[in-house]
């Protein structure tokens, strides 16, 4: 007598194992910073190397993207003067020297949805409050970390400067 094999006698067959119940596990989310692009760093030739220092450390932590575009780092004279004309800054380059000129400024843009933005001042905000936490972390004694988006008669919130302390 030939035995057919049926459903129940191939399960009764089969070794029933239980299935492994992976333990839960807590994974901590590592927040991963943003880069700079080469552009960015291409365009801080010249400028106060804290400054430079201070970029490379915020992008890592910053909740809001940002690069420096061209003119944003070190500005010759004539730069300077093309950009008092269009009535984006106060200094004429030649009468009244930037301190872009000097390479002690620089201009943090944020970026946002794929493209540098002036207009979302909750992103200045956000980048300069982890701009100042670093530069604390910093202690550089000797200069004082001034941010443009402070001042009244000219708001600059892409602005900073260093200037000597008194």
């Amino acid at each position: 007598m030939i035995r057919r094999k049926t459903k129940k006698t191939v399960m009764a067959n089969k070794k029933v194992t239980k299935p492994k119940v992976e333990p839960k596990v807590e994974v901590e989310k590592v927040k991963k910073g943003f880069v700079l692009s080469q552009a960015s760093l291409n365009n801080m030739s010249g400028i106060n190397e804290f400054f430079i220092t201070l970029a490379k450390k915020v992008i890592l932590e910053t909740p809001v993207d940002f690069g420096i575009i061209k003119n944003g780092g070190f500005r010759t004279s004539g730069m300077q003067g093309m950009l008092y004309m269009a009535g984006v800054s106060k200094c004429d380059g030649q009468n009244t020297i930037s301190r872009h000129q000097t390479g002690n400024a620089v201009d943090f843009i944020p970026y946002v949805n794929g493209k540098f933005t002036w207009e979302d001042e909750e992103a200045f905000i956000k980048l300069h409050e982890t701009v100042m936490k670093i530069w604390s972390e910093m202690k550089i004694q000797h200069l004082d970390l001034i941010w443009g988006g402070d001042w009244k008669n000219f708001h600059d919130p892409s602005h900073y400067e260093l200037r000597k302390k008194a």
